[in-house]
């Protein structure tokens, strides 16, 4: 009767025993998961916040170019346009500083949270430099009426999307150290504006990724020779 009564109590004890870890691992594998899943819901607002950045400088900077257009041009401002009050310069000086100082403190953030290659310090610090000019051309005064061909234009679009998928990328690894993560946002702080200046003249010439029109570049409906073809 002893021996049956231990032999209870050991299975008891193996079962309760056997119980826990599994509690105590799925607590941990669910303690895990929800850590990575409010991780990836911080990035996400991140890339969102980063994304409504980018579509700012494109509002700011189009208002601008009816403010001041091309200083080459001969075409006069549409009359339909009203000529922009000084303060509306200052208005859009304030904007571009404001959503600058933004891109600056996303840029921290992820210096901070990430272990960062020296390539993606580079496409950030050269976004930051290119988000600038925004700003810099409105306290000068200057023309930045560029359009879709013009390398400034291509390589802000494209520095973007990188940075973009910097921040929606998987973040895996473990946060760097203070030190690590001051050097990796001064590294981007140290990307100057010869810099830019240099990934802009290495950007290749202007193509369009789109398939061409039958003609090479005719328009479409138009026959082999370029000219449009009649009706049938």
């Amino acid at each position: 009767m002893g021996k049956t009564v231990g032999e209870e109590a050991v299975k008891l004890v193996s079962s309760l025993l056997l119980l826990f870890s599994t509690w105590a691992g799925g607590y941990l594998l669910l303690g895990k998961w929800e850590l990575q899943k409010k991780a990836r819901e911080i990035d996400l607002a991140l890339a969102m916040q980063f994304q409504q950045l980018f579509g700012e400088f494109k509002e700011i900077w189009r208002l601008w170019k009816v403010c001041v257009p091309k200083t080459d041009t001969q075409l006069p401002v549409p009359p339909t346009l009203p000529q922009a009050p000084p303060a509306i310069a200052w208005e859009l000086l304030a904007r571009a500083s404001s959503a600058e100082g933004r891109v600056e403190a996303v840029l921290l953030k992820l210096a901070t949270d990430r272990t960062l290659k020296a390539s993606q310090l580079l496409t950030l610090g050269l976004f930051r430099q290119s988000f600038q000019v925004l700003r810099q051309g409105i306290r000068d005064g200057q023309s930045l009426d560029y359009g879709f061909r013009d390398r400034k234009y291509r390589l802000f679009n494209q520095l973007g999307a990188q940075v973009a998928h910097i921040i929606v990328a998987s973040n895996a690894g473990a946060p760097p150290k203070a030190e690590q993560a001051y050097q990796a946002f001064q590294t981007i702080l140290d990307v100057r504006s010869e810099h830019l200046r240099e990934a802009e003249a290495k950007l290749p010439a202007y193509r369009t990724s789109l398939p061409l029109p039958r003609g090479l570049g005719a328009p479409i409906g138009a026959g082999p020779t370029g000219v449009l073809a009649s009706g049938g």
